[in-house]
């Protein structure tokens, strides 16, 4: 999942754990985050240009539905889907998926092109990021 937020002057990356509360209900302490790199964004919007440092963490915890309180301002729904079909999306593939909205779970197919802007193949490589992770090998900064 990723969440984002916008930090305050002063404040370091990891006071952003706070939008992993705000928007999924999670309290997630610092010291679970796995820091993976810091991604640089560039967009044209339509007020100029849309410059971004975002910083890349990764939390291994086991959840359930039963687990997340949605924000439903901004966050409509969260996608579970399996490590091992990650690469089928970048082939141009659907893969199946469990959405989870409302308090319930249904299954659903998904392509690269519902998740937010691809440019870097972000999700690809936080999947090889997490396969490191969950086999205790250290993965190399993403970005």
């Amino acid at each position: 999942m990723t969440i984002g937020g916008h930090l305050k002057v002063g404040e370091s990356a990891l006071d952003g754990v706070r939008e992993i509360a705000e928007e999924l209900g999670l309290s997630v302490s610092a010291d679970e985050l796995i820091a993976l790199g810091t991604r640089r964004v560039e967009r044209r919007i339509p007020a100029g240009l849309d410059r971004e440092f975002q910083e890349v963490f990764m939390l291994t915890r086991s959840l359930s539905l039963e687990d997340l309180r949605l924000q439903e301002e901004e966050v409509a729904a969260v996608v579970r889907l399996h490590l091992d079909n990650v690469e089928a999306l970048y082939k141009g593939a659907a893969v199946p998926a469990e959405e989870w909205t409302d308090g319930r779970k249904s299954p659903v197919s998904v392509r690269l092109a519902d998740f937010v802007s691809e440019e870097d193949s972000y999700l690809l490589r936080a999947a090889w990021a997490a396969r490191k992770i969950l086999a205790s090998e250290r993965p190399e900064p993403l970005f």
